[in-house]
C-alpha cells in the first residue's frame, strides 16, 4: 500500500482522526534527538556539520515551538474519543 493509498484510507473514517498540536513540554536534547548528532553514532559525518545541523535546529525549534501527533479513535461503547497508544511488548 502505497503512502498516498494509506492516508486515504483514513481520511474518510469518522471513528480515527489525527490531531496535531502544540507541546509545551520541556524535553532534554536526548528525548529530542537521540545520538542523531553525536559524532561518535556517526563517524561518517564530519563533526562540524552535524554541529551546524544541531544549531539549525535549536532555531527552528525556538522560532516554531514544538508539536505533536495524537492518534485517537472513536470507543465502539461510549463513542468518545480514546488516545491510541503503543504496545512495546
Amino acid at each position: 500500500m502505497t503512502d498516498k493509498e494509506y492516508t486515504e484510507a483514513f481520511e474518510n473514517r469518522e471513528d480515527v482522526r489525527l490531531r496535531i498540536e502544540h507541546d509545551d513540554t520541556s524535553y532534554t536534547d536526548d528525548e529530542l534527538f537521540g545520538d542523531t548528532y553525536n559524532p561518535k553514532a556517526n563517524p561518517d559525518i564530519p563533526e562540524e556539520q552535524l554541529r551546524r545541523e544541531l544549531m539549525e535546529m535549536y532555531k527552528f525549534i525556538d522560532e516554531n515551538g514544538l508539536t505533536v501527533a495524537i492518534a485517537e479513535y472513536r470507543c465502539a461503547h461510549c463513542k468518545s474519543w480514546v488516545i491510541a497508544t503503543v504496545n512495546h511488548g
